[in-house]
């Protein structure tokens, strides 16, 4: 788990009030930009890029507890970037001595889940912090793509990855469905996988498979409603950028 320096402080002050956050407590309402699945527990199992989820509340403290041995995600507070998570496993992480008054919480998942993912267990209020309610935004952007659209390596420092690098070096976030959802405070949903095309994939991997296939994979959970008004498809270069190795399927 890497911790940025501006969170140190934070986190410390967590671990201190560990007796606490071992408590049972009322996970806060929660706001999600993204396909999930609810599992029986009430968690949220995610894997497609992009996925985010935010919170409101009254106070100076809040605890996160997410589940992730791939991904790396980061936890913004009002915007601010507060701790960056790589793997974080199981993980419950306790922000205290926040400027009393209200809070809106963020957790995005970066990386692309080409295996693996993670849990969203809760946001959990800590000293006396209190929920608000929180709800989608008036629009909804469904970005539909391939590794363009995921970003693929779009933070890399070069142009030679290897897989796991590749892995590593991507944000979605910073890729220009999110970027472009933000401008216009839009929710999103990033329904993209690297290499996949409509007909047939990159240099032709995976045969048998292709985005409209795996498409209905994840479907959201609870009473989480999506309806997309706009979705930009950006699928021509997975389809087109390779010559076909087999013939495609009608």
């Amino acid at each position: 788990m890497i911790i940025s320096p501006v969170f140190a402080a934070f986190l410390l002050a967590g671990l201190q009030g560990a007796g606490e956050a071992a408590q049972p407590r009322p996970a806060l309402p929660v706001h999600v930009g993204g396909r999930v699945r609810r599992d029986e527990d009430g968690a949220l199992a995610f894997g497609w890029p992009g996925t985010y989820f935010e919170s409101r509340f009254e106070g100076t403290g809040v605890e996160l507890a997410v589940e992730s041995d791939t991904e790396f995600m980061r936890l913004l507070v009002d915007g601010e970037e507060k701790v960056l998570l790589r793997r974080p496993g199981t993980a419950r992480l306790s922000l205290r001595n926040l400027t009393p008054g209200e809070h809106v919480l963020r957790l995005e998942k970066q990386t692309e889940s080409q295996t693996g993912g993670g849990r969203f267990i809760g946001f959990y209020p800590l000293g006396g912090s209190r929920p608000l309610s929180i709800g989608p935004r008036l629009r909804q952007i469904e970005f539909i793509g391939d590794s363009y659209t995921v970003g693929y390596g779009n933070i890399s420092p070069g142009r030679t990855c290897t897989a796991q690098e590749v892995h590593d070096r991507t944000d979605t976030q910073r890729a220009f469905g999110p970027l472009l959802a933000n401008r216009l405070n839009a929710d999103y949903r990033i329904h993209a996988y690297s290499g996949f095309g409509v007909v047939r994939n990159y240099n032709g991997s995976n045969p048998g498979l292709s985005l409209p296939v795996i498409y209905p994979r994840l479907v959201p959970g609870g009473r989480l409603i999506w309806r997309p008004r706009e979705a930009p498809g950006g699928l021509s270069s997975s389809s087109s950028t390779s010559a076909p190795t087999t013939s495609p399927r009608r």
